[in-house]
C-alpha cells in the first residue's frame, strides 16, 4: 500500500515539474524569442564593414540592389497639330506602348564620414531597352509628334523680353516648331535639335538671352541621365542610432534645405526622410514614411495604406497618395502649381509636370483638353507604393506610376496666337522593383524563427498548463482521498468491539 502511493506521488509531481517546464519554455519562446530577434536585426541594421575592413552585408546590397527593375513607359503622340496651333482644336491623341527598360543601379564614390556614420555616394543608373517586353510596335526608332519642348523655352524667354519678338517671329512661320516629329528614342534618351532654335540663339540680338536663360543645344525628357547618377546624397548609416538608417542629410552640397532655385517655398525645399532605399526596422505601428527623391528635387510622404502578403512575405504598403498633389496641398507645401500635377525638376527646366498616369484626379478643364486620352484607367488612387516587411524594414516591392506633361503656352507670338493654353501628355510611366529570390529567402529566416516559436511557444504553454490543472487536479483528488481513508481508519479503532455470546458450557459449570 505504501508503495502504490508513493508511485502515485511521483507521478504527480513528475507531471508537475514537465507542465511548469514546458510553461517557462512557452513563455520564454512567445517573450523572449521575438525581443531576441529583434535586438539582433537592431545591431546588424547598419551600412558599414566588418571588422575584417570588408563590405557588411548591409552594404554589399545597397552599393549593389538586388531588385529586378523595370521601366515601363507610354508615348502619347499628337495627331492634329495644325489644327491645335492655327485653330485652337483640342489635341487629338494616341498612345504608342510599352517600350520596356532594364534598370541596374551602382553607387560609386561611396566615403564614409563622421566616424563612419555618414555615407557619402552616388546612385549610378543605367537603362538597357529590353525590346521582348516591350509591344510589337515598339522600336526606339518609331516616330511620334510631341510638343516641341525647346518651343516652349523659348516662348518663356521672350515672354520675359517682349521687346524681341519682332526679331524671331519671321524664324518661326511653321507649325512644326510647335510640335516636333522626331523618334522615341530621342525624345527619350537621346534628345533632339531644332535647327531654328538653333539660330535663334545664334542671333547676336538674341544669343545672350538664350544663354542668360540656359536654352539648351540639345533636349529630350531623359537625355544625359543614362550611366549617370541623380546627385551627391550623404546619408545615415544606422551605426549611432538605427531608426536613422537612411536618412537624408544633404544632396548636390545642399542641405538641410535646397537652395531658392528649386521650387518656390520653403517647406517645399526641405530635405526629408530617408532615400527611398533604406528604411529602419521595426515598422510595424508606423503610419508615415518620408523620402527624398534626388530624381525629382523633392521630398514626399508615404501614407500607410494596408497590410498583405507578397511572394509570402507579409508586408505593409505604404502609398504615395493622388491627394498630395492636389492644388491645396502643393500651395501649402510652396510648390504651386495646377491640380494634381507639379514641375519635374526645378523652375530653371520648361514647364514639365510630374502628375498621375492619366491625369487621374486633376481638375476637370484638365482632363477634357484632350480627345483620345483614356483619363480614368483603373487603378487606385494612388501614384506608386512601397511594400516593405516591417520586422527588417527591407523594401520587397516598389511600384511607381506617373506621367510627364508640357505646359503648352501661345506666349506672345504672332503664330500661336490662335492657339489654346493647356497641358499636354508627352509620356506616362510605370517602374517597378522586386527584391530577388535569395534576398527574399534571407527575410523569411527571421520570420520562419518568429513563426515557429510562437507556434511552439503557444503548444508548449498549451500542454504546460494542462499539465499543471491535471497534476494539481491529481494532487487535489489524492489528496481528498487520502483524507477520507484516514478518517476512516481512525473512526474504526476507537469504537470498541461487541462481547462475544455466553458459551453454554460456561453456563452449566456456573450451575
Amino acid at each position: 500500500m505504501g508503495f502504490c502511493c508513493c508511485v502515485k506521488c511521483c507521478s504527480v509531481g513528475a507531471l508537475a515539474v514537465v507542465g511548469i517546464i514546458f510553461l517557462f519554455v512557452g513563455i520564454g519562446a512567445l517573450l523572449f524569442v521575438p525581443k531576441f530577434i529583434g535586438n539582433a536585426i537592431r545591431e546588424n541594421d547598419f551600412v558599414g564593414r566588418d571588422q575584417n575592413g570588408s563590405d557588411n552585408l548591409a552594404l554589399e546590397r545597397y552599393r549593389n540592389p538586388r531588385y529586378d527593375i523595370k521601366m515601363q513607359i507610354w508615348v502619347i503622340s499628337v495627331q492634329n497639330p495644325s489644327g491645335v496651333v492655327n485653330d485652337g482644336e483640342r489635341a487629338n491623341v494616341t498612345e504608342l506602348g510599352p517600350f520596356t527598360y532594364d534598370i541596374r543601379l551602382h553607387k560609386e564614390n561611396v566615403t564614409f564620414a563622421h566616424n563612419d556614420s555618414r555615407l557619402f555616394y552616388r546612385n549610378v543608373k543605367t537603362f538597357f531597352f529590353n525590346r521582348n517586353l516591350s509591344c510589337s510596335e515598339c522600336e526606339l526608332s518609331s516616330s511620334v509628334t510631341v510638343p516641341n519642348i525647346l518651343f516652349q523655352k523659348i516662348v518663356d524667354v521672350f515672354e520675359q523680353n517682349p521687346g524681341l519678338s519682332p526679331f524671331i517671329d519671321p524664324f518661326l512661320r511653321s507649325m512644326e516648331n510647335v510640335f516636333v516629329t522626331i523618334s522615341v528614342d530621342e525624345l527619350l534618351f537621346k534628345g533632339y535639335e531644332d535647327k531654328l532654335i538653333g539660330q535663334i540663339c545664334a542671333n547676336p540680338l538674341t544669343k545672350g538671352i538664350c544663354e542668360r536663360h540656359n536654352v539648351p543645344d540639345r533636349i529630350g525628357l531623359f537625355y544625359g541621365q543614362n550611366e549617370t547618377d541623380d546627385g551627391l546624397f550623404e546619408v545615415d548609416t544606422g551605426k549611432e542610432d538605427a531608426d536613422r538608417v537612411g536618412r537624408v542629410y544633404s544632396w548636390d552640397g545642399m542641405g538641410p534645405e535646397l537652395n531658392d532655385t528649386h521650387w518656390f517655398g520653403d517647406r517645399a525645399r526641405l530635405i526629408r526622410g530617408t532615400d527611398g532605399q533604406l528604411f529602419p526596422s521595426d515598422l510595424r505601428d508606423v503610419q508615415k514614411l518620408q523620402i527624398f527623391s534626388g530624381s525629382l528635387c523633392r521630398s514626399f510622404d508615404l501614407e500607410f495604406a494596408h497590410s498583405l502578403t507578397f511572394s509570402d512575405l507579409p508586408v505593409r504598403r505604404f502609398v504615395l497618395p493622388i491627394s498630395l498633389f492636389s492644388s491645396e496641398n502643393q500651395r501649402v507645401q510652396g510648390f504651386c502649381n495646377p491640380n494634381s500635377a507639379e514641375y519635374f525638376r526645378n523652375s530653371r527646366q520648361p514647364r514639365i509636370f510630374l502628375s498621375a498616369a492619366h491625369f487621374r484626379g486633376a481638375a476637370d478643364e484638365v482632363r477634357q483638353s484632350l480627345d483620345g486620352f483614356d483619363v480614368q484607367p483603373a487603378e487606385d488612387d494612388a501614384m506608386g507604393f512601397f511594400d516593405i516587411e516591417p520586422l527588417t524594414g527591407a523594401a520587397v516591392r516598389i511600384q511607381q506610376r506617373f506621367q510627364l506633361s508640357l505646359g503648352m503656352l501661345r506666349g506672345n507670338l504672332r503664330m500661336t496666337r490662335n492657339m489654346r493654353n493647356f497641358i499636354m501628355p508627352m509620356i506616362w510611366m510605370d517602374q517597378s522593383a522586386i527584391v530577388d529570390s535569395d534576398t527574399k529567402q534571407q527575410l523569411l529566416l527571421p520570420l520562419t524563427v518568429l513563426r515557429t516559436s510562437r507556434i511552439g511557444g503557444i503548444v508548449l504553454t498549451s500542454l504546460g498548463t494542462i499539465l499543471a490543472i491535471v497534476s494539481l487536479g491529481l494532487t487535489t483528488f489524492f489528496f481528498v482521498k487520502n483524507r477520507k481513508n484516514a478518517a476512516s481508519n481512525d473512526f474504526g479503532a476507537e469504537t470498541p468491539s461487541p462481547p462475544p455470546p455466553p458459551h453454554p458450557d460456561d453456563a452449566f459449570q456456573q450451575n
